[in-house]
């Protein structure tokens, strides 16, 4: 069924698996009755196995692998007519399924190459039918060996496969069905298991990541994640978040009986849940119900109970604030970040972020205490320097800041785009802004321009995601020849962070763009969703700005002004390792960095985009991500370290970046060649 969120009107689409389907629409319309939105269906009977070309002599008994599955010679059909369904039924409300018989690990070259002629059929039906995806199971045996080489191997092949049939057939989507495996959980509790140490379980996101790699990252390659009894630890369910989750399969054994005997998730399986509901996924309920309620009502009703409660939940989860709602539509959309100094921003750009109160809430908080401490000492009228006016929003934070501290200004609104400078003398001309008499507007460059007298505050936005990125070191440095000894600089003070990024969604996305050097040499903006951090963010590069700065001269020679601009980080970060936490440590995939920062506006005021100290419901700014050309698999308890540079040439300032461990990267963006920012 589709769930419909009584607040937000997001929607939840839910399912269910069924073992074996001998009337399609008679089981498709009885789960239709109650509700449900699809079903997840094998393509072919379960049992109906096949054998192919020069070796169809019946049943196979040439070795052990064919002769135990016993695959006979057919003539006829290997699966029902698409004309049991419209198009659009077949499109909107089956998900297929491989044949579990097919075993594309089989170590029988005969059994094996039986399986992938089978298994390549079932995919040209399905891309025949244009169902929205075919899930295929991951051979058991991976999960239970003790050896990631192995369980490599014991995929490899799959991996193969999966990887031609999507290059065959490129409008299919292939969703790998991943168990979420713990050692305590029933369904390691087999023979191969129990032949095994104990906690010697290959990890669930190893395995998928083994095939996502082989399979260079596929976007049409997806994941039908099954949810049992037992859960893995928080770390490691965390990392499901930067994976292309497309299905939770929830299995009943997964659920509880409350007093009233109905079905609940327990606290583990709740938090996990809802981790999952803003990626969006389907959900389907899988696995056989308990016998006393199949006894008690229909399949039909007695599955609605399930669904029933997972519909419940859906419904109870908090609305997102404004802030996340405004994010939705740049979920892991990359963009290019913006240069103001060399570009003229257009006139939507200026409106979305005059649309942050939150941002412009802090500026007038600090303004005010500037204010305030400054007329105690002065009875002037306090000169208010504006530097990059855009269409007058810090304008208006100081004026209402004048306004609450009762004083005097005279404002400079210093502005170059020509554009924006038709809005600020509009608004000055109009009577009802009370702007004319206390506000001048520069057209001009801050770099260039000469002041008629010296600022008692200088205010400014020019940060950009990662502080310095949009060159507000470049413009502040030189613009503190405008203040007065005593002047005040807002912001006075900014740091850039870097947290190292699991993100195969992004990193993917850049691949589409072209998989060239310079998009994966590219820093961008974006709204990480599908994202995990794998350590805490650490400082990158500081700035400060006040009067006593040693300001350069705005004519100084490019090399001087260059110098100004130079920095260097090098930093680690904490190990996957988190057991002295009390979590069990996990190993991760990097795809990047992501970036951020911290400003000091005024004494204690703050902006920060820092996840840990992010500024409530403000999206003035998204995150930046410096991507890695080649992801690293970092190993649990391995140490991680990047190399971080801020380089200019005077004309131009580029950032450049390297992972020194666990393994040695490529130096990206040398010399500036593939992205830079224009002074």
């Amino acid at each position: 069924m589709v769930v419909t969120h009584p607040l937000t009107g997001e929607q939840l689409s839910i399912g269910v698996e069924v073992v074996n389907v001998p009337q399609l629409r008679e089981t498709l319309q009885v789960f239709q009755f109650h509700e449900f939105d699809f079903i997840v269906a094998p393509l072919a009977h379960p049992r109906y196995e096949r054998v192919y070309g020069s070796n169809r002599d019946g049943k196979v008994t040439s070795n052990t692998d064919s002769a135990q599955h016993g695959m006979i010679d057919r003539d006829v059909a290997f699966t029902r007519s698409d004309m049991e369904l419209s198009a659009g039924e077949w499109m909107t409300c089956v998900i297929g399924k491989i044949s579990p018989w097919i075993r594309l690990d089989a170590k029988d070259p005969t059994a094996r190459m039986f399986s992938e002629q089978a298994f390549m059929e079932e995919v040209a039906f399905a891309s025949f039918l244009s169902l929205r995806a075919l899930i295929v199971p991951v051979p058991a045996a991976a999960f239970l060996i003790n050896d990631l080489s192995a369980a490599a191997a014991a995929v490899a092949n799959l991996a193969r496969c999966v990887q031609a049939a999507l290059l065959n057939h490129p409008g299919i989507q292939l969703w790998l069905r991943i168990p979420l495996r713990s050692p305590e959980s029933p369904a390691c509790n087999t023979a191969l298991a129990k032949n095994t140490p104990e906690g010697s379980f290959t990890d669930s996101w190893e395995v998928w990541n083994t095939v996502r790699s082989i399979c260079d990252g596929n976007p049409a390659l997806g994941i039908a994640l099954e949810v049992g009894e037992a859960l893995p630890g928080a770390n490691a369910l965390r990392r499901w978040c930067g994976e292309p989750v497309k299905l939770v399969l929830l299995s009943t054994s997964a659920f509880q009986q409350n007093r009233r005997d109905y079905p609940v998730l327990a606290r583990a399986h709740q938090n996990f849940v809802a981790q999952m509901f803003p990626y969006r996924p389907h959900f389907a309920l899988c696995h056989r119900l308990p016998t006393k309620k199949l006894e008690a009502v229909p399949i039909g009703k007695a599955y609605r109970q399930y669904v029933d409660y997972v519909a419940h939940f859906f419904g109870k989860q908090l609305p997102p604030s404004d802030a996340k709602r405004f994010e939705i539509p740049f979920h892991d959309f990359l963009m290019a970040p913006l240069q103001p100094l060399a570009d003229h921003l257009e006139s939507h750009t200026y409106e979305t972020f005059e649309q942050d109160p939150a941002k412009y809430a802090q500026y007038t908080t600090a303004l005010h205490r500037c204010f305030e401490d400054m007329k105690r000492v002065k009875s002037r009228p306090l000169v208010v320097f504006v530097l990059g006016a855009g269409r007058g929003p810090l304008i208006r934070a100081a004026i209402n800041a004048a306004e609450r501290a009762a004083i005097e200004l005279e404002i400079y609104a210093i502005e170059k785009n020509p554009n924006a400078v038709v809005t600020l003398n509009s608004i000055l001309e109009d009577e009802a802004s009370g702007w004319k008499r206390v506000v001048r507007v520069v057209s001009a460059d801050m770099r260039d321009w000469k002041a008629p007298k010296l600022a008692d505050v200088v205010v400014s936005e020019l940060l950009g995601s990662f502080g310095d990125n949009e060159l507000s070191p470049e413009c502040l440095s030189t613009a503190m020849r405008f203040l007065r000894s005593d002047g005040v600089s807002i912001p006075c003070a900014y740091t850039s962070y870097l947290a190292p990024l699991s993100s195969s969604t992004l990193h993917a996305s850049i691949k589409s763009y072209g998989d060239t050097v310079a998009a994966y040499e590219t820093p961008y903006v974006v709204c990480i969703h599908r994202g995990c951090l794998i350590s805490s963010a650490e400082p990158c590069f500081s700035w400060t700005h006040s009067a006593d700065d040693d300001y350069p001269d705005p004519n100084s020679s490019p090399d001087v002004l260059a110098a100004l601009s130079i920095r260097y980080a090098s930093m680690k970060f904490a190990s996957p390792d988190f057991s002295n936490t009390g979590s069990e440590g996990v190993a991760h995939m990097l795809h990047g960095f992501a970036g951020y920062f911290e400003a000091t506006l005024y004494k204690d005021v703050m902006l920060s985009i820092h996840p840990e100290t992010h500024t409530l419901d403000m999206f003035s700014w998204f995150p930046m991500y410096f991507p890695l050309r080649v992801p690293i698999r970092v190993p649990i308890g391995a140490e991680l370290r990047v190399e971080m540079w801020r380089q200019s040439d005077g004309h131009r300032v580029w950032y450049e970046w390297a992972l020194t461990m666990p393994q040695t990267s490529q130096l990206h963006n040398p010399a500036g060649r593939s992205y830079a920012m224009l002074l």
